[in-house]
C-alpha cells in the first residue's frame, strides 16, 4: 500500500541546526582551573628566588605541553605552548633568573585567560543555541556579551598598564583586551573548528620568540603574548562572522574599542605622561555613550 499525501499540504520547516554547538559545564569544572592556578602561583612565588622560580615555571610549562601532546589534544597543546613558550625560551636561551622575572607577567595572562574562560562558558549555553534557531536574538545577545567582555578587558588592561609595578606586567596588560574578546568568541566554537587558528597563532608566537627573545629578552616575550592574542581574536572573530553572518561588534564600536586599546599601548611606553590614562578613559566613555545601540520606537 502506497502512502499518499493530501494535495496542497507541505512539511513544516523546523528550526535549522545550530551552526555553533554548545555544551553544559558544571560550576566546579568551570572555576576550578583558574582557582587552582591562582593558588599555585601564590604558593610558588612564596620564598623562591628568580632562578628557582624560573626553573619551576619552565618545568611546569614543559609538563603542560607534554601532557596535552601525549593525549593528542591539538588545541590544548597549542594553548599550553602559547602560555608557557616565553618561559621555556627564556630559560633555555637567556637564564632561569630572567624566566623567573617573566613568570609574574606570564602568570597574569594565564589567570586572566582562565577567568575569562570561566565567564564565557557560563554564558555560552544561553547564547550559542540562538545562532541556528533565533538568529535575530543571537546577534543582540552575542554583541552584548562581546561588548561586556571588551569593556572588562579594557578596564583590566588600563589598570595593569598604569598601576603595574613591573614593565613586563604593564606590557601584558595590553593583551587583556584581545584575550577577553577571543575568550568569549572562541568558546562559542567547537575545538576542531579553531585548530587551524590556534596552530597559526602558535606559529607566529614561536617565530617571534625564536627570532628576538635570545637577543632582546623578556620584553619581546611579553609583546609576543600581545601579538598572539590579537591574532587569535581576529581569526576567531572572522570565523564566527563567516559561520553566522554576525560580526562581534558594529564597525564604529569596534573602532572605538581599538582606539582605547591603542591608548593603553601608549601607557606602556617609558616616560609617557599620566594624562594618557585619563584621555583613554574619557575617550572610552564618550565612544561608548555615542555608539551605544538605542532602542527603536
Amino acid at each position: 500500500m502506497k502512502a499518499t499525501t493530501a494535495p496542497g499540504l507541505r512539511a513544516r520547516v523546523g528550526p535549522s541546526p545550530d551552526p555553533i554547538p554548545h555544551a553544559i559545564h558544571s560550576r566546579w569544572t568551570v572555576h576550578a582551573p583558574w582557582m587552582l592556578t591562582l593558588v599555585g602561583l601564590g604558593t610558588a612565588t612564596w620564598g623562591l628566588g628568580p632562578h628557582d622560580l624560573g626553573l619551576l615555571a619552565c618545568g611546569a610549562a614543559l609538563m603542560a605541553v607534554a601532557v596535552a601532546a601525549s593525549r593528542g589534544w591539538v588545541r590544548t597543546t597549542c594553548h599550553a605552548a602559547h602560555l608557557g613558550g616565553g618561559v621555556i625560551v627564556l630559560t633555555v636561551f637567556r637564564s632561569p633568573a630572567e624566566a623567573g622575572g617573566f613568570m609574574l607577567a606570564a602568570g597574569t595572562v594565564v589567570v586572566g585567560a582562565m577567568i575569562a574562560r570561566a565567564c564565557a562558558l557560563r554564558l555560552r549555553s544561553g547564547v550559542a543555541p540562538l545562532a541556528g534557531r533565533l538568529p535575530w536574538r543571537f546577534q543582540a545577545s552575542f554583541r552584548a556579551m562581546t561588548r561586556s567582555f571588551g569593556l572588562a578587558g579594557l578596564a583590566l588592561g588600563a589598570s595593569l598598564a598604569f598601576f603595574g609595578p613591573d614593565p613586563l606586567l604593564r606590557v601584558v596588560g595590553v593583551a587583556m583586551f584581545p584575550l577577553a574578546l577571543r575568550s568569549c568568541i572562541g568558546h562559542l566554537l567547537a575545538r576542531k573548528t579553531t585548530r587551524v587558528i590556534w596552530c597559526l597563532a602558535l606559529a607566529v608566537h614561536i617565530t617571534i620568540l625564536a627570532s628576538f627573545v635570545p637577543r632582546y629578552g623578556a620584553m619581546v616575550a611579553a609583546w609576543a603574548l600581545v601579538v598572539t592574542e590579537t591574532v587569535l581574536f581576529a581569526g576567531q572573530a572572522l570565523l564566527v562572522a563567516r559561520r553566522t553572518g554576525v560580526a562581534p561588534l558594529p564597525p564604529l564600536q569596534l573602532a572605538a574599542f581599538c582606539c582605547a586599546a591603542l591608548l593603553i599601548v601608549l601607557l606602556t611606553i617609558p616616560n609617557s605622561a599620566d594624562w594618557l590614562l585619563l584621555s583613554g578613559i574619557a575617550l572610552g566613555i564618550a565612544a561608548g555613550a555615542f555608539f551605544r545601540p538605542r532602542k527603536q520606537g
